[in-house]
């Protein structure tokens, strides 16, 4: 993400310092926002044993259907 996408925001899925399964948002290589007031982001991947990454896409990118 870092080196072909270093400008484009994505959730980013793991495990807080909390204990608990938790979404940030990333940008680039790093960490943008965390909305829990607390902070601290993410500390490992989610209890499955993988982060999870979800790409927003405009709507204007959407597939339209046939008519």
């Amino acid at each position: 993400m870092e080196i072909r996408n270093p400008d484009i925001r994505y959730l980013l899925c793991g495990m807080s310092p909390r204990g608990t399964n938790h979404t940030v948002i990333a940008c680039g290589g790093g960490y943008d926002w965390d909305p829990h007031p607390d902070g601290g982001f993410l500390v490992g991947p989610l209890t499955s044993g993988y982060y999870e990454i979800t790409f927003l896409l405009p709507l204007s990118m959407q597939q339209r259907s046939a008519a």
